[in-house]
């Protein structure tokens, strides 16, 4: 989701702020969560499970970075007031910065443990992959897209050293397609008299993501702790939240 933005103090700032798109990023926290609880979540790996919850997030506003640095011929003709082509953020910086953030997130993925790290690094990988040459096939780029978000919820399960899990697996497949499935209509829908409207509802849908991620963890209340379901339902639920009214600030809609 790419909207128009409202003014911002510092025009630097305000570009780096598109960039990440701040909405979105509500949506993430969600994965590791619902990956941790459909792994089966004890209360001794609460540390490692909020320091993924880091790495995912690195690993996301890296992805978002690097999207528009790959956009950015693109943009220069179809969309010249994104940040990278207006020069408010200068290309080389992102690039830079969106590989720092990858480095930064498989160096936090270590020191949680092994499997985080692997998993971390896969993760990486498929974010290199979708704006690398996938994104250049655009049936493999929404695959890829997916996958990333799948990652994601691995990663909840490698915080908890339990991977092999079949909900996890599950649950992965479901988030994947999910996204998937959205990254296709931002596609075809993008475009348009009515390109806004449709923005929006593509945003909804991203932001819907939370719904899912509850859902994982309330398929799974009977096997994780009551407070740990209880309290990951209430901050999602905030989340929720919290993404609808940024999207309001950030976006104007």
């Amino acid at each position: 989701m790419s909207g128009e933005t409202r003014p911002c103090n510092t025009r630097s700032r305000c570009g780096w702020l598109e960039l990440i798109r701040p909405p979105n990023l509500f949506t993430i926290p969600g994965d590791v969560l619902a990956g941790a609880a459909l792994a089966g979540f004890e209360a001794s790996r609460l540390p490692q499970v909020l320091m993924t919850v880091a790495v995912s997030l690195l690993l996301y506003v890296s992805g978002l970075i690097l999207n528009d640095y790959a956009d950015r011929g693109r943009d220069a003709r179809e969309r010249p007031q994104r940040p990278i082509p207006s020069g408010r953020v200068d290309a080389r910086s992102a690039g830079g910065v969106a590989l720092l953030l990858l480095a930064v997130a498989i160096v936090l993925g270590w020191l949680v443990g092994p499997r985080v790290m692997i998993t971390a690094t896969l993760v990486a990988a498929l974010v290199l992959a979708y704006n690398g040459p996938a994104r250049r096939v655009p049936w493999l780029g929404f695959a890829v897209m997916g996958l990333c978000r799948g990652g994601n919820v691995y990663l909840g399960a490698a915080a908890v050293d339990r991977l092999a899990a079949l909900p996890v697996a599950v649950g992965a497949v479901t988030a994947a397609a999910y996204i998937a499935g959205v990254t296709t209509l931002a596609y075809t829908e993008a475009q348009g008299p009515d390109a806004k409207a449709k923005q929006k509802r593509i945003g909804q849908l991203i932001r819907g993501l939370i719904v899912l991620q509850a859902a994982y963890v309330a398929v799974s209340a009977l096997h994780n702790p009551p407070w740990f379901t209880v309290a990951v339902i209430a901050l999602l639920l905030s989340m929720s939240i919290g993404a609808a009214r940024t999207a309001r600030v950030f976006y104007g809609s």
